[in-house]
């Protein structure tokens, strides 16, 4: 599941099926779940995750919210809801000002989010909980690639490349943008695809004008 702004808001409530809870669904059949959703630091200040977060906390739910908080978006946070995020992260987790508890969620804090004996242990920990509960794990983005690492924007997506060198290995055809050459590539050989891309042409035209095929495109 990748960590945006809208699978927070989708795994809490359809609001098409009044009084359907997530967790709740499948009580009337005996069996029990663990909802959980990931959302990543840089998606949790969109208005749909904000929106997914002031919902979930008023539900008599068991969602688990894992907050995936490595200081990035594309590029580096900013705003007030990141300060609280790191007071949380220098203060392990125990600062009074939190606010995840403030919405009323119960809280748990994993300094070392890349390690998966931590998250083993926190996520056993909070399954099966009666409450929404948020888990705040702080991570390295790149974690394991020096490349990655050491330039965090610009390995925030990539075309293929020498693992060694970190040097893309493909002709791109021209100046190529994020959005455009991130899909691009996987549905380009795919007969009859429809992409569904941004309003703005000027952000993938250039890859579509490159060596991949050119799918058919709903403005």
């Amino acid at each position: 599941m990748r960590a945006n702004t809208t699978f927070l808001s989708s795994a809490i409530v359809d609001f098409r099926q009044p009084g359907l809870r997530s967790g709740q669904s499948a009580r009337p059949s005996g069996r029990k779940h663990n909802v959980i959703a990931v959302i990543g630091d840089g998606s949790l200040s969109g208005g749909e995750a904000l929106e997914g977060l002031s919902n979930a906390a008023v539900l008599d739910s068991n969602i688990i919210i894992v907050v995936n908080d490595n200081e990035m978006s594309i590029a580096e946070n900013h705003g007030g809801l990141y300060t609280n995020l790191r007071l949380l992260r220098e203060t392990g987790g125990k600062a009074e000002c939190n606010m995840f508890k403030a919405l009323g969620f119960d809280y748990r804090y994993v300094g070392d989010g890349n390690s998966v004996e931590a998250l083993i242990g926190v996520l056993g920990e909070v399954k099966d909980t009666p409450r929404p509960t948020v888990v705040h794990v702080h991570t390295l983005k790149g974690k394991g690639y020096k490349f990655a690492e050491e330039n965090k924007e610009r390995w925030h997506w990539n075309l293929p490349f020498d693992i060694k060198t970190g040097e893309v290995t493909v002709e791109t055809g021209g100046d190529v943008t994020h959005l455009g050459c991130f899909d691009i590539p996987l549905i380009g050989n795919i007969p009859n695809i429809v992409y569904l891309a941004r309003p703005a042409k000027r952000n993938i035209w250039p890859c579509l004008t490159g060596r991949w095929n050119k799918p058919r495109i709903r403005w």
